[in-house]
């Protein structure tokens, strides 16, 4: 029966991530998925089809500070290719992608990420996504992508787009993995040899067959011919390389006329890493991640005006914007950004992925008119416009934190906490993480937020200095109102 592979060894005892540092876990984690057994170290070059540089290792920081990795491929740019088995839920909040020659050396000492533009062997995430396919039972459609806040300083690795079908039997595909190059145990927990990009090759043989399984009850689909046809088969026996702890989501290459291509992604692998390895094919998941390419940076960015919100003697015009991609983009002041009348340049410049109402609000006066022009790469351009008499807000969380944060920024202590719009308004209508909004406990998640909207700006009424748990300015007279709010989420048993 075909094993998961686990374990990661030997990364950095620290990792600081921009200017936050964390304390990492060193031991085996249980997070990841298949390096090359009998794979050799990729040799340092400029050239692609012998540097591999394309081939990168994703590095997913738990909130515990413990690290799990897999293999990458880098396809699109800005968007790498991995297994879906990798992705981390919602519970991981780093996602890093390290694209050097040397993890040893590049960990060494504290690691500084720096903004894109400038040189480095790192970049962050901007967010991740599995293929909606993918069976976890199973692990059928094994695929996922991860979008980078970056390009990276080299091209990236084209797909394989046809089926590899009978007349490739036989023939020599290539094998790429960060992983370990030793299994100590037969189901890979324990391992060593993590942190070096190593390649092999082995024979392919093709589509697996029933025999090459002896499934628990939970992998009888394995046995259905539609998941075996999603699927390619690797002889790893020796000589032959084969996949390890680490090497999940890694490419099998396959070279066509002198270009190598990505025809599979490294899903599952044998017990001790021996004998054979399944890949996740491409040819199936051709639409997903044409997607994938389009959502790295060519997918539409489009403002819009939001509504305009009278109250506490203030007429407020908002505006929010939608990102189609799964890449933030950056869209400077300037031409390209403009809005004569933000004069404060409350507007963003870095829009986040994702529907996004509400990022900033502007007070406008009977006759005024606001104009934001936005131009960005990839999408045509936007203009919105404003006045007082444009559309009424309507009851909505959304509205209920504008006034929320647009108090707490308003309040004389304010700059003590350095509080911005996003810090304030995304937790906000998060519910801080869900836990209110929508549930029965909105309407006491209310009574508290406008309350604190209605507060007076003067500093005697506000908490004005920051605290471990205070990461905004609290309202004294609103401190009686949490209490119902957190008494109904969690009901005394």
């Amino acid at each position: 029966m075909l094993k998961r592979a686990f374990g990661i060894c030997g990364v950095a005892a620290s990792l600081s991530m921009g200017c936050a540092s964390a304390d990492v876990a060193t031991e085996s984690t249980t997070q990841i998925n298949e390096s090359v057994v009998r794979g050799t170290p990729v040799p340092v070059s400029d050239v692609p089809s012998v540097g591999r540089p394309y081939v990168v290792l994703l590095l997913f920081i738990q909130f515990s500070g413990q690290i799990s990795a897999c293999s990458g491929t880098y396809f699109a740019p800005r968007v790498v290719l991995t297994a879906a088995h990798c992705v981390p839920s919602e519970y991981t909040p780093e996602v890093i992608v390290y694209y050097g020659t040397d993890f040893a050396a590049d960990t060494a000492a504290p690691v500084t990420i720096p903004p894109p533009g400038q040189p480095s062997v790192w970049a962050y995430a901007d967010s991740w996504e599995a293929n909606p396919g993918f069976a976890a039972d199973y692990y059928d459609a094994d695929l996922a992508v991860v979008y980078l806040d970056r390009k990276l300083p080299f091209d990236p690795l084209p797909l394989f787009r046809n089926r590899i079908d009978g007349s490739w039997t036989n023939k020599r595909g290539t094998l790429v993995g960060w992983g370990a190059n030793k299994a100590l145990t037969e189901d890979t927990s324990e391992n060593e040899g993590f942190g070096v990009k190593r390649t092999g090759q082995a024979t392919i043989v093709g589509t697996p067959t029933l025999a090459d399984y002896q499934p628990a009850p939970e992998e009888v689909p394995l046995l259905s011919s539609t998941v075996r046809g999603h699927n390619l088969k690797i002889n790893g026996k020796a000589p032959n390389a084969n996949l390890c702890s680490g090497d999940s989501g890694g490419p099998l290459l396959v070279n066509q006329y002198g270009q190598d291509y990505v025809a599979g992604v490294a899903s599952r692998t044998g017990p001790w890493c021996e004998n054979m390895s399944l890949y996740t094919r491409i040819d199936p998941y051709l639409p997903f991640l044409d997607e994938a390419y389009r959502k790295g940076g060519q997918a539409l960015l489009i403002p819009r005006f939001d509504c305009i919100d009278s109250w506490n003697g203030k007429t407020t015009a908002y505006f929010g914007y939608k990102n189609d991609n799964g890449v933030n983009v950056s869209v400077p002041y300037g031409p390209n950004n403009s809005f004569p009348l933000d004069t404060k340049n409350q507007r963003p410049s870095l829009f986040e992925h994702g529907n996004h109402g509400f990022q900033f609000g502007l007070d406008v006066k009977a006759g005024q008119t606001f104009y934001w022009k936005l131009s960005p790469p990839n999408s045509p351009t936007t203009v919105v416009r404003a006045t007082s008499s444009s559309a009424r807000c309507g009851y909505s969380v959304e509205r209920t934190c504008a006034r929320y944060c647009q108090n707490i920024l308003a309040s004389e202590c304010a700059p003590n906490f350095g509080a911005t719009w996003q810090t304030c308004f995304n937790p906000c209508v998060d519910g801080y993480n869900n836990q209110f909004t929508g549930t029965a406990c909105t309407d006491e998640w209310d009574a508290y937020l406008n309350c604190v909207a209605t507060t007076p700006p003067a500093a005697d009424n506000w908490v004005c200095q920051p605290s471990q748990f205070d990461y905004l300015p609290r309202a004294f007279a609103c401190d009686a109102l949490i209490d119902p709010a957190l008494n109904c989420l969690y009901p005394t048993q």
